[in-house]
């Protein structure tokens, strides 16, 4: 009843509006990173790399409007080193991601730091099991048992490389031509 009039609607729209724009700016770990920049930073991780990750976690500090916050993560956190086989008792788990016996994803295993970070010391060979629920896993899937993303720029490497071959042949077959002329 209450809401059906406009005025009541668009005082909801408002705080609605109002809210996500609170939420919106502190949606990541980094408070430096506003929720279209995450967008942008996944998308583009997407498409240079194949995939991305997303961890949802919480930060619990009392200046925040809701401890919930999300982290893009480049798929090298990823530990691919992990892999098992199904047994009667666990999950089969393929390249750090985990498979229940439907195939679905059950858990992530990543890496607390970069993997190639050298700031810190070398990089912990350890990594975590995080549940399938508290991450996503972006990439674009064309095949339905695909598990993994694949660059965008894949189809065009062996072309480009193609192509700087036949470049330095033509200036190496113009050094040797000017090489005649005199």
């Amino acid at each position: 009843g209450a809401l059906r009039s406009a005025g009541a609607r668009q005082d909801l729209n408002d705080a609605i509006d109002d809210f996500f724009e609170l939420a919106a700016a502190e949606l990541d770990l980094d408070p430096s990173v506003h929720f279209f920049d995450q967008q942008r930073l996944a998308f583009s991780e997407v498409v240079e790399a194949g995939d991305a990750l997303v961890l949802e976690t919480e930060d619990p500090s009392p200046a925040r409007l809701t401890p919930l916050v999300y982290q893009v993560l480049e798929i090298d956190y990823l530990d691919t080193s992990k892999q098992q086989a199904r047994g009667p008792d666990r999950n089969e788990i393929r390249r750090g991601k985990e498979f229940d016996v439907y195939g679905r994803p059950a858990a992530f295993w990543i890496y607390d730091r970069h993997p190639l970070d050298l700031q810190g010391g070398p990089a912990s060979p350890f990594s975590r099991r995080v549940e399938a629920e508290q991450v996503l896993h972006l990439f674009w899937k064309l095949r339905p048992t695909q598990t993994a993303g694949i660059s965008w720029f894949a189809p065009v490497v062996k072309h480009l490389a193609n192509l700087g071959g036949y470049v330095g042949a033509e200036l190496s077959s113009a050094r040797a031509q000017s090489c005649w002329a005199v």
